[in-house]
């Protein structure tokens, strides 16, 4: 069998990233060659089941997760919500210091 990956790839790119583990040391591990990923993504491959099994025990996420649509997308969104909040505070902070106002949110 047979999977497409597009949606796999992004979902295991999303948890490589927060588990701060290596696309390339990934690939090592489940026994891909180098840039495996990145083909895949770029060309929407099929993927063996061996891959996506692999994967699924390797990262400890079950099987539907990884191939499901919107599982990841929503915590992905939800994590780049939170850098824009953070990237945002700091702008305050920094327009703050060089206005000498505190409250710049309505500058």
């Amino acid at each position: 069998m047979k999977i497409f990956s597009k949606i796999f790839v992004q979902n295991v790119r999303f948890i490589l990233k927060q588990k701060n583990i290596k696309k390339g040391e990934f690939e090592k591990s489940l026994g891909l060659s180098p840039g495996f990923f990145s083909r895949a993504d770029k060309r929407d491959i099929e993927i063996g089941l061996e891959v996506v099994v692999g994967a699924s025990k390797s990262l400890n996420i079950p099987i539907e997760d990884l191939l499901d649509e919107v599982v990841f997308r929503k915590e992905y969104l939800e994590t780049e919500i939170e850098k824009k909040r953070e990237e945002l505070a700091t702008l305050e902070a920094e327009l703050a210091a060089l206005t000498g106002k505190e409250d710049v949110g309505s500058l």
